[in-house]
């Protein structure tokens, strides 16, 4: 019965590493995807003569996304080498995640009528969260660098 057990525990841990390894590549696949779209989508706006805000703005988000994507692809693959998660790198990812959300927020501002005072007052206050997340989020990762340092040093002692 033990045999068939550690068997089966192993099969399942081959195949949890194995799921790990095809996640990895489509991160992989999604990021290059993405960075082909991205070009064409710029070179398509440029040809249309839109806005060169807005084409900066686009190709600003999806380079941001893309990061986002890579930052999640590291995050698997130091899992996958060291069992180990980072909590960094969540963070970084919720720090890119809010300066895109403040972009796009900033490019719907741009856009919106003087009319629409509500609207923009709205998006302000969406926009202002949004940077209290992103500042929160660099006090998390200070005081998360300044623990391992301080951790460091006491098993130096």
């Amino acid at each position: 019965m033990k045999k068939i057990t550690k068997n089966t525990i192993d099969s399942l841990d081959n195949l949890y590493n194995f799921v790990e390894l095809i996640i990895a590549y489509i991160l992989v696949f999604s990021a290059i995807g993405l960075i082909f779209f991205s070009v064409y989508e710029v070179i398509i706006e440029f040809l249309e003569h839109r806005d060169t805000v807005k084409i900066v703005v686009t190709l600003i988000h999806h380079l941001l996304l893309i990061m986002i994507i890579l930052e999640i692809l590291w995050t698997v693959i130091h899992y996958m080498k060291t069992k180990k998660l980072s909590v960094e790198a969540f963070i970084i990812i919720a720090i890119i995640s809010s300066v895109r959300k403040i972009l796009v927020i900033s490019a719907s501002q741009s856009v919106a009528d003087s009319k629409s005072a509500s609207i923009i007052s709205s998006l302000t206050t969406e926009s202002f969260a949004q940077g209290l997340i992103v500042l929160i989020m660099v006090i998390a990762i200070f005081i998360l660098r300044k623990s391992r340092l301080f951790l460091k040093e006491l098993d130096e002692e």
